[in-house]
């Protein structure tokens, strides 16, 4: 083997340890710069992206997909945590799926059910929970979801925060010139949030951008006012669309919104036993307003709890 053989060799050998070692020096530093950033953290999101959009079928109404993707990376050793996406009777989860070396396999990866805190049962409101182990500091696993909203008129917000803390969240939303929606940017001061918006010119569609970086947990401790007074998000109103040249209405005015209150009350199914048991509690008033007096005030001495937070709000208890 001459000499220049031999140099040859020798100068791919030292290429390939500096391409080695290179990325190690950049994890070790990147976790670092995390460590010192979220000091108390187990699990950090290094990156999130959410893609917003609207999709339209031939027989169907309109809806909204949000896609997701999380990459979860470990500041210590075992860091055990469980990821939440909420769902109710008007959106579904559709699709999720783990990525990465260090999934944790075993039975109880995702849970999905009924959500409650503090005891308190909220029946419209739904929750799908994942669980995630990573044995090492550094490692990461990715989780990925896709969530679709069947009635927009549930569709209302969009946070601009996680249940972990996050160095980088990027979230876009896109929107047809047939879709009519108002984005109204809350609690946006004391963070770090860029928007920018962009036009696709093959599709006509709308992005508006926003990348926030080293935004801390979106958990609550107790007495902390509601994230909404507290982190950023979007308040979204899907106001109408158009398909196939006809318009549809969501919610463009308060008459539309009075509308809809009333076709929530319509739905409300009484059954033969309710209506038995009001009728006997009612026996003997004779005025409605004591009718009504006698109902509310045997709910009052009997139920702990009857009126939803969120969600429907009462309108179906």
């Amino acid at each position: 083997m001459n000499v220049s053989v031999k140099l040859n060799l020798l100068f791919q050998l030292i290429f390939l340890l500096f391409s080695v070692s290179l990325p190690a020096q950049d994890a070790k530093k990147r976790l670092s710069d995390l460590k010192t950033l979220f000091p108390d953290e187990d699990m950090v999101v290094l990156h999130s992206t959410v893609d917003y959009s609207f999709n339209i079928q031939l027989s169907e109404p309109l809806v909204a997909e949000q896609k997701s993707s999380a990459c979860f990376i470990a500041l210590k050793s075992n860091a055990v945590a469980v990821y939440p996406q909420f769902y109710d009777a008007y959106s579904q989860i559709v699709k999720s799926k783990f990525v990465g070396s260090s999934l944790y396999k075993a039975n109880g990866v995702q849970r999905c059910g009924d959500f409650e805190r503090d005891n308190v049962f909220y029946h419209d409101a739904k929750v799908c929970e994942y669980l995630m182990k990573i044995e090492q500091p550094g490692d990461s696993l990715t989780l990925r979801t896709t969530k679709v909203y069947n009635d927009l008129r549930y569709f209302t917000h969009i946070p601009l925060h996680a249940a972990f803390s996050a160095k980088k969240i990027d979230i876009s939303i896109g929107i047809p010139d047939f879709v009519h929606v108002d984005l109204i940017e809350m609690n946006f001061d004391n963070f770090n949030i860029t928007k920018s918006e962009r036009i696709d010119e093959k599709t006509g569609i709308r992005y508006i951008d926003y990348t926030v970086m080293d935004m801390p947990s979106g958990r609550l401790i107790d007495d902390d006012p509601a994230y909404n007074c507290t982190f950023p998000h979007l308040l979204v109103l899907v106001r109408s669309y158009e398909k196939e040249g006809k318009a549809f209405k969501l919610i463009e005015s308060m008459d539309d919104l009075q509308k809809w209150y009333l076709t929530m009350i319509g739905d409300t199914d009484i059954s033969p036993v309710l209506k038995a048991f009001t009728d006997k509690l009612a026996a003997g008033a004779t005025s409605d307003e004591q009718k009504i007096k006698s109902v509310y005030y045997w709910v009052q001495d009997k139920i702990r709890y009857i009126a939803f937070e969120n969600g429907l709000a009462a309108y179906k208890p």
